[in-house]
């Protein structure tokens, strides 16, 4: 009898669990969660750190990437969904946004399952109707989860990746890009 080792098991339960679904029904799932032309793309980086992530916070999910058709400001979005006796952890990443992305990808995703992790307010875009000082007070605290995931130089590295993309990518003529840059950079002064 071979005997295997536990961490290869895990490793092995955790990986085809990912694709015991068809594309489709993840295809289908990017478009009713995100509201879109997403469609389900294979990225094995994206859903491995988001996989340890989500054990950090003690969930268990199905990861499912989306890309596609955002709008040129929205990089990254994530939701829980559960469904039955699965639950699954969407995150949608612009396709420009994720070319660009290299070590940035752990706090951006830690970001993103943060999101999960504090319960009380998943969606700080819904406080913007609110006040903006609702929308930073939120992202604060998503930003302080994703910290204690993944430490405070991995969140502060995402966050000014997220200003210099912005800057690079829409220029200084978007209006709204700038407010979404000044919004990170104040999330950067408060996590300093």
């Amino acid at each position: 009898m071979v005997k295997w080792p536990l961490a290869l098991i895990v490793y092995l339960s955790a990986f085809t669990n990912a694709f015991a679904f068809p594309p489709e029904f993840h295809e289908l799932q990017c478009k009713s969660a995100f509201r879109g032309g997403l469609q389900f793309t294979r990225d094995d980086e994206v859903s491995a750190i988001s996989r340890t992530l989500l054990e950090r916070i003690g969930k268990k999910a199905v990861v499912v990437v989306c890309t596609g058709d955002m709008a040129p400001l929205d990089l990254v979005h994530s939701r829980m969904a559960p469904d039955g006796f699965d639950s699954f952890f969407l995150i949608a990443i612009h396709p420009d946004f994720r070319l660009a992305l290299s070590d940035e990808i752990l706090g951006i995703v830690a970001h993103e399952v943060a999101h999960v992790s504090v319960v009380d307010q998943t969606d700080c875009n819904a406080l913007l109707e609110k006040s903006k000082d609702a929308y930073i007070e939120c992202e604060h605290r998503v930003d302080k989860e994703g910290e204690r995931l993944v430490g405070k130089g991995q969140v502060v590295r995402a966050l000014r990746f997220v200003d210099e993309f912005l800057g690079q990518t829409r220029g200084v003529g978007d209006l709204l890009a700038q407010q979404i840059r000044h919004d990170v950079r104040r999330r950067i002064f408060l996590l300093r």
